[in-house]
């Protein structure tokens, strides 16, 4: 028997956000804001961060340090890089 835990809600929004990033909804270089983000989707800002935390781990957005976060260029992505994204979303 195989027994697996629900979704976390990061797990949940990582998942929401990796589906508008694949999908165009979020176009490439768009800025992301936590916030704003946690208004619209009325969840914390931390549950945010560590969905996001999860999509850059997934090669979908890139965080820099003390400036805006954006949704990863596609177009700088080797077929290597795109084959692991692909597997993992």
């Amino acid at each position: 028997m195989d027994f697996q835990a629900p979704n976390t809600l990061a797990e949940q929004i990582a998942n929401y956000l990796a589906e508008r990033i694949m999908t165009g909804q979020i176009r490439p270089g768009e800025r992301i804001q936590e916030a704003t983000l946690a208004g619209e989707l009325n969840v914390s800002r931390a549950s945010v961060k560590e969905a996001l935390y999860t999509l850059e781990r997934w090669h979908l957005v890139d965080i820099t340090p003390a400036r805006a976060l954006r949704r990863a260029d596609w177009t700088r992505i080797t077929p290597r890089n795109s084959m692991m994204c692909t597997c993992t979303c």
